[in-house]
């Protein structure tokens, strides 16, 4: 978290080539003290894999290990996020990025394209307009929901990891993908600071969980993750020692 923390800090500077650019936030609440955190173990319509039930009841178990308050809560509208994603997605990408692809793309990445669009519904105009406002819609009841809770507490995704260029190499894959993928497409539509985490390995391959936190408390998030971070490394050093060991 030290390293993401410093990274932002560049990341976060002012330029003007930026117009939507604010001020990192002055909100800088003590992620210390007493934090209410909220989880929700699978909002999303895709099936959650063993391993990422277990990342999330060890994330679940080190928060209550740091003295926060646990509370299990349902995010609003949250199995209709990634359809939502979708619908923005390739609604603009139909319209400012279709015909370079077609005249330019390999014919690998025109039919992976094509197969992607599949999964999900471009609108037209009127239909934009509601999507955009439906966004807002949502973003206003996720606002309301962090007055209850501190931060939330999500898979990053409902799946181990997949195969390098799976997505490219087996397109038939791809329904599969998109579906493990539901909270990562929740929190890019929404726009919310999220942080990332590893909670344990399996079969070698770090697994974990992600922290998400209200509109520009990327720093409130980040010192909350690192609270996890801190409350999980006795585990850590003990998986890397039987690393060793082996």
């Amino acid at each position: 978290i030290a390293d993401v923390r410093a990274g932002l800090q560049v990341m976060s500077r002012g330029d003007v080539r930026d117009p939507l650019w604010v001020p990192p936030s002055a909100d800088r609440r003590d992620a210390g003290g007493p934090l209410t955190v909220g989880y929700a173990m699978n909002p999303f319509q895709g099936t959650l894999d063993p391993a990422i039930q277990r990342a999330m009841q060890t994330a679940i178990a080190g928060f209550k290990g740091t003295g926060a308050k646990l509370r299990e809560i349902s995010p609003p509208s949250a199995a209709d996020l990634p359809d939502l994603w979708g619908t923005l997605m390739f609604t603009e990408t139909e319209a400012l990025a279709r015909g370079a692809m077609e005249a330019n793309a390999s014919e690998e990445m025109w039919d992976y394209y094509q197969k992607f669009l599949g999964h999900f519904e471009p609108t037209d105009i009127a239909g934009l307009m509601r999507a955009m406002q439906r966004r807002i819609v949502v973003q206003r009841a996720w606002a309301a929901m962090f007055q209850e809770v501190d931060v939330l507490l999500l898979p990053t995704s409902l799946s181990r990891p997949f195969r390098n260029d799976q997505d490219f190499r087996e397109p038939e894959t791809l329904g599969e993908i998109v579906a493990a993928q539901s909270p990562l497409l929740a929190i890019n539509v929404l726009g919310l600071p999220s942080v990332a985490l590893p909670t344990h390995l399996d079969d070698g391959v770090p697994l974990g969980v992600q922290l998400v936190g209200p509109m520009h408390s990327d720093a409130f998030v980040l010192d909350a993750a690192e609270r996890l971070e801190l409350e999980l490394g006795t585990l850590w050093q003990a998986l890397a020692k039987k690393e060793v060991k082996r």
